[in-house]
């Protein structure tokens, strides 16, 4: 077994003797250093504890400090090489991208601005718009029943009338004929003048009924956007006192299920009201 030769791989480069030599003295040079570490560092003595101590932080601060010191290094040579072909820097990506959520910060603020002031008076805008279109088509709608009643008495066009059904003569005609007088029911209905008349104000009623609530709907969006707004501006500022942040999220966590904590709700509520009443009183 001793004597056994070890092939090499077939890629494998050969080593010399005097290669394999060199390496085993190093080897064992490291292993004689080391072995004298370590018996100094396993028998301390008490005199030379704190200057072990000393030593070692002494070592480990040089260390952070090279190891910065080659990073602000490798930094600044990225720098100037990124300079010299040309390129932006990341210290000046960086300033470029302040500068520029500064100005998109400036323009939201002044677009918050401008909708906050000028959004009551679209809103009011629209009511008037839309009171103005119903009263003119409820002047369209009256001004094409009169020419239409005009036409017809110049033409002298007339409804047809609606005839009624025989009556049956045997039981087999009892069921067409209960058919018959139903239908004519439903024409009679349809031509009468007074049911038109309802079914129109019916509709104008609808309509009106729809354009109001069209219009308290729009106005309650507007208020909800401007609550939200606020609210998502206080609870920004409330972020930079820590006990006002801590009451906001409890709210927030109270409201997440408003069934499971209605009491909680209802006395800080109940709360609220008794300090309105006292500020009132004094």
């Amino acid at each position: 077994m001793a004597n056994r030769k070890v092939t090499p791989l077939k890629d494998e480069p050969g080593t010399s003797l005097e290669d394999i030599q060199v390496g085993l003295s190093n080897c064992i040079q490291a292993i004689n250093n080391l072995s004298g570490k370590i018996d100094t560092l396993a028998k301390p003595t008490s005199n030379d504890t704190f200057s072990l101590k000393d030593a070692v932080g002494k070592a480990a601060a040089n260390e952070v400090r090279l190891l910065l010191e080659a990073r602000q290094k490798k930094f600044a040579e990225e720098e100037e090489a990124a300079k010299a072909r040309g390129e932006i820097t990341q210290q000046e990506y960086f300033q470029t991208l302040t500068e520029r959520y500064d100005e998109v910060l400036t323009k939201c603020i002044a677009l918050v601005d401008a909708h906050k002031k000028h959004w009551p008076e679209l809103v009011h805008q629209c009511e008037d718009t839309v009171k103005r279109v119903g009263e003119q088509s409820r002047k369209n709608s009256d001004a094409l029943t009169k020419i239409a009643d005009f036409v017809n008495k110049i033409t002298g066009a007339q409804q047809r009338k609606c005839v009624p059904p025989s009556l049956p003569k045997d039981k087999a005609e009892v069921i067409p004929f209960v058919k018959q007088y139903l239908l004519y029911v439903v024409k009679r209905l349809c031509h009468s003048w007074h049911f038109q008349k309802f079914l129109h104000i019916c509709m104008c009623t609808l309509s009106a009924v729809f354009l109001c609530a069209l219009c308290i709907i729009a106005n309650d969006n507007a208020r909800l956007r401007t609550i939200e707004e606020k609210y998502v501006l206080l609870r920004d500022f409330s972020r930079l006192d820590d006990r006002t942040s801590q009451r906001a999220d409890y709210i927030e966590w109270l409201y997440s299920d408003e069934d499971e904590h209605r009491q909680e709700i209802d006395k800080l509520w109940q709360q609220r009201q008794q300090r309105l009443i006292n500020k009132k009183q004094k």
